[in-house]
């Protein structure tokens, strides 16, 4: 897989063939216990997992909102639900409100815990799931939470089209 740390490197599409035509669903190990009971991943599958983790690196820890990999791949009409921001309708608003949110928070950290993903190549639609630690919140609190990323494939380019967050139980980090 890419790399997430610093620039990083976008990773490629995968190659389209009749396998991955096919539905496919996607789940990572137990960061626990190392074990899994799904099925291999789909090419597609790891590219959107891959795209999703390194998206959430450089937004919300290096705060790079023109970052190659968000212009290219969260759409204009993107739409963003979490309990902790304001609903928005398109990519821009959806920035500017995690860049207010963000300054209030200067510490804000997340860390992948695992991810998954559910992948209809056949009709260019994918959703990816990603659990993930927050640390660095005000008072020293952290707790967990869950995105939600809704892909779309757009002319042979994966797109986020819509987030769905939700916060999880807070505790001292």
């Amino acid at each position: 897989m890419a790399s997430t740390s610093g620039q990083g490197s976008l990773p490629s599409p995968p190659e389209s063939s009749a396998e991955n035509d096919k539905k496919q669903d996607s789940t990572t190990e137990d960061s626990t216990t190392g074990d899994s009971t799904a099925p291999p991943k789909g090419a597609t599958g790891e590219y959107l997992e891959d795209l999703s983790k390194q998206i959430l690196e450089v937004t919300l820890n290096q705060r790079d909102n023109m970052h190659p990999l968000v212009v290219q791949h969260m759409s204009p009409a993107f739409r963003g639900k979490h309990d902790a921001l304001p609903k928005t309708n398109t990519r821009d608003d959806h920035q500017q409100n995690l860049k207010k949110h963000l300054e209030t928070q200067p510490n804000f950290r997340v860390e992948i815990l695992n991810h998954s993903s559910d992948v209809d190549d056949s009709r260019g639609r994918g959703t990816v799931f990603l659990w993930y630690k927050i640390s660095g919140l005000e008072g020293g609190l952290g707790r967990e939470a869950v995105a939600v990323l809704s892909w779309e494939r757009k002319q042979n380019n994966w797109m986020i089209i819509k987030h769905s967050g939700m916060r999880g139980p807070s505790g001292f980090s």
